[in-house]
């Protein structure tokens, strides 16, 4: 679901008292960033991932990780080298969903 503004509206609170946990992506934090943003997301088993920034072209400018991970939470940092500022997509992919959202880089 998007809020109208491109980003990712109505994130999933989990229950950290509770072990189940739900597949899903944070919005980037902070957005707009600069040098820096924090991506974050939740697997809900182990699974394959891939987690890359896309120009808006669909080009992929990096692949922030990328194999196997076990169920739970993790954060990745983008920090952009030689990119102009501007919009960009960040994406979590497994074999089962794919998940996007947007930034915009202030240089």
């Amino acid at each position: 679901d998007y809020d109208g503004t491109g980003n990712i509206a109505g994130e999933i609170e989990v229950d950290y008292q509770n072990p189940e946990l739900r597949f899903m992506l944070h919005n980037a934090y902070p957005n707009p960033f600069n040098p820096s943003a924090v991506i974050r997301f939740v697997l809900a088993e182990r699974t394959q991932v891939t987690l890359s920034v896309l120009s808006p072209l669909g080009e992929t400018v990096e692949v922030l990780a990328e194999g196997e991970f076990e169920r739970g939470e993790y954060e990745h940092k983008f920090e952009p080298k030689n990119l102009a500022g501007g919009v960009y997509f960040y994406r979590l992919k497994t074999p089962e969903k794919t998940l996007t959202g947007k930034m915009l880089y202030l240089k």
